[in-house]
């Protein structure tokens, strides 16, 4: 075989894998549902909350909440209270408000709602105590 039948050859195979069949280019269409601006903007700002390094409450507000409370239990004591004391109260009250809030969220979403109500928050606490 001469040079030209290996050239025939080489541009033979060389054409068949080069003109294979065109597939066809498909939209890339997701299933899932669009989402509303509304949702966007409500799953930034969860995002932006559990990325938070500070305390969700002011530490002013809760420390006089904390005051009013002690003063409620003795009233004819003042009862003060620590700066660490108030800051590792504040640190469990709000571990326990995010879970009561997600539990009531749980809840709110078994029955296709959006919006959290206070029978949410009475029926995860009934079943935490169980």
């Amino acid at each position: 075989m001469g040079i030209k039948g290996q050239q025939k050859n080489l541009k033979m195979s060389s054409a068949s894998t080069t003109t294979a069949p065109l597939q066809k280019i498909q939209s890339k269409t997701s299933t899932a549902p669009k989402i509303t601006r509304k949702e966007r903007r409500f799953q930034k700002e969860v995002q932006s909350l559990q990325e938070r390094q500070t305390h969700i409450l002011p530490q002013t507000t809760f420390k006089r909440c904390v005051t009013q409370l002690a003063h409620e239990v003795s009233p004819h004591t003042r009862l003060r209270f620590n700066a660490d004391a108030i800051n590792a109260l504040q640190e469990a009250t709000e571990v326990e408000i995010t879970k009561i809030f997600t539990g009531a969220n749980l809840m709110a979403n078994v029955a296709n709602r959006d919006t959290v109500t206070i029978s949410d928050m009475r029926n995860y606490l009934a079943i935490r105590e169980i």
